[in-house]
């Protein structure tokens, strides 16, 4: 009796981490887009990246995407555009701030692009780390 319950204790905590797919319209502002207007764009999550296109039938029309093991700290919305927030990187180059259609949407986003980065990406975060324990 004893070691049946362990078994199934050991199978629930063996579960894979869920990974979220998420796909809908979102205004993204690249760092270096300060100035210009920009444009709607078609955004897929998956587990490793969020990927932006110019149309949502052609990914040859990829415009960016920022892989989620680089992002640096959590997100948040932007004050006084509630259905805004930021992503900031590592390497600062990826950071932008991004646009839902509303704050829920965005709320939405937040939380399954953190999902994503925080149980998806564990073996590449583990692989950016010196043997120090330190960020390369």
């Amino acid at each position: 009796k004893f070691l049946e319950n362990k078994m199934n204790f050991i199978d629930k905590s063996n579960d894979a981490p869920l990974c979220i797919r998420r796909e809908g319209m979102l205004k993204i502002r690249d760092s270096d887009q300060k100035d210009k207007d920009v444009v709607v764009t078609y955004a897929v999550l998956t587990k490793e990246r969020l990927s932006y296109f110019v149309n949502a039938k052609d990914e040859s029309s990829i415009q960016g995407s920022i892989e989620l093991d680089k992002i640096k700290e959590s997100l948040k919305l932007i004050n006084g555009f509630s259905s805004c927030f930021t992503v900031k990187t590592l390497d600062n180059i990826s950071d932008c701030s991004i646009c839902a259609e509303s704050e829920d949407s965005a709320r939405e986003w937040i939380n399954a692009i953190t999902q994503n980065a925080v149980n998806c990406n564990t073996l590449s975060a583990l692989n950016s780390l010196n043997k120090r324990g330190l960020l390369k």
